[in-house]
C-alpha cells in the first residue's frame, strides 16, 4: 500500500510540473534561449496534432520556428532548415484552416511586405481588428505603402497593445533624442525600427529624424517615393538581388546615394544595425551614443 501511494504521489507530481505550451512573442517583446523554442515547437506541434483546427496553435508553432530560424542567422545551414519549415507551417496552416485570422495573418508575415499580399493581412483585421499580433505588420506596410494616416494609427495601436516593453521604447527613446535634427537613421531589425516608430508617433518625439529600415529599403517603390520624399534624386537600382553577394552590392549602392546626396540630412546608424554593413562603413562611422555618426573623409 505504501508503494502505491508513493507511485500515485510521484504520478501527481509529474503531471503538475509537466511542460506547457506558452505563448511566442516576437523578439521586440521577448527573446528565449534556443532551447524554450526547441521545446515550444515540439509542444505546439502536439497541440495541432490534437486539433488541426486550433488557429492559435499554428501561429504559435510558427512564431516558435521563426525565433529558431532568427537565432540562426550566423548558420546558413539550420537557418535554411527552419526557412522551409516556417514556409511548410504556413502552407499547412492556409489549407486547414483558410478563413481564420491566424491563417492570413501567417500568410502575409511569411511571404514579405508585397502590395500582392495584402489582402491577407486586411482579411485577418477585419476578422480580428482587436488582434495585436498583426499590428507591427500593419505599420510595416502602411509605412512601405506612403500611407501616412494609417501608418501613424498602427503606431499608436502598437503602443497602446503594450506590444513591446519599456526597456525596448526607451531604447528607441534614447536612440532618436542624441542624434542631429531632420537625420535619417538606418535601422535593421524589428527592435529598433519598431522601437523609433512607436516613440515617434505615439509619443509626439523627434517626428523631424526618419528612420529607415535596410531591408525595406530594398523595396523599390517604397525608396524611390522614400527619396521623393526626402527631396534626394531618384536612384535606378531596380530588381531582386538572387544572392547574398548581390543583395549587399545594391544595398551599397542605396548607401552611397544617401550618404552622398544627403546633406541636409546628417546619416546615422543604429548601433544594432552595425553589424549588417560591410567594414569599409566603420572608417566613416563614429560611435554618438546609440548610434553612429557617417562623416566623410572630406
Amino acid at each position: 500500500m505504501k508503494s502505491i501511494i508513493v507511485s500515485v504521489c510521484i504520478a501527481i507530481c509529474f503531471i503538475g510540473t509537466a511542460q506547457k505550451p506558452e505563448t511566442v512573442y516576437g523578439f521586440a517583446k521577448e527573446q528565449r534561449e534556443q532551447s524554450w523554442y526547441e521545446t515550444q515547437l515540439k509542444l505546439w506541434k502536439a497541440e495541432i496534432d490534437k486539433d488541426k483546427t486550433n488557429g492559435n496553435a499554428w501561429y504559435n508553432y510558427y512564431r516558435a520556428a521563426r525565433g529558431l530560424r532568427n537565432l540562426h542567422a550566423g548558420n546558413a545551414e539550420k537557418r535554411k532548415e527552419y526557412l522551409v519549415l516556417c514556409a511548410k507551417i504556413v502552407e499547412d496552416a492556409y489549407a486547414t484552416i483558410p478563413n481564420s485570422f491566424e491563417a492570413n495573418a501567417l500568410k502575409w508575415a511569411e511571404g514579405g511586405n508585397g502590395t500582392e499580399l495584402y489582402p491577407y493581412l486586411k482579411k485577418a483585421y477585419e476578422i480580428n481588428p482587436d488582434d495585436p499580433r498583426i499590428y507591427e505588420d500593419l505599420a510595416t506596410y502602411y509605412e512601405t505603402a506612403h500611407t501616412k494616416s494609417e501608418y501613424k494609427k498602427a503606431c499608436q495601436l502598437m503602443y497602446n497593445a503594450n506590444i513591446m516593453n519599456a526597456s525596448m521604447l526607451n531604447w528607441g527613446y534614447n536612440m532618436l533624442s542624441e542624434v542631429d535634427q531632420n537625420a535619417i537613421i538606418f535601422t535593421a531589425g524589428d527592435n529598433d525600427t519598431y522601437a523609433a516608430w512607436v516613440v515617434q508617433e505615439a509619443k509626439q518625439f523627434r517626428q523631424d529624424v526618419r528612420i529607415i529600415n535596410l531591408s525595406l529599403m530594398m523595396i523599390d517603390d517604397y525608396r524611390d517615393q522614400l527619396l521623393k520624399e526626402l527631396n534626394l534624386p531618384a536612384l535606378n537600382v531596380t530588381g531582386e538581388p538572387k544572392t547574398d553577394e548581390e543583395y549587399a552590392s545594391k544595398r551599397d549602392k542605396i548607401l552611397n546615394h544617401f550618404t552622398t546626396n544627403s546633406s541636409k540630412h546628417p546619416i546615422y546608424v543604429a548601433v544594432s544595425a552595425i553589424q549588417s554593413l560591410n567594414e569599409k562603413w566603420s572608417e566613416n562611422l563614429y560611435l554618438t551614443g546609440l548610434t553612429y555618426k557617417y562623416a566623410s573623409e572630406e
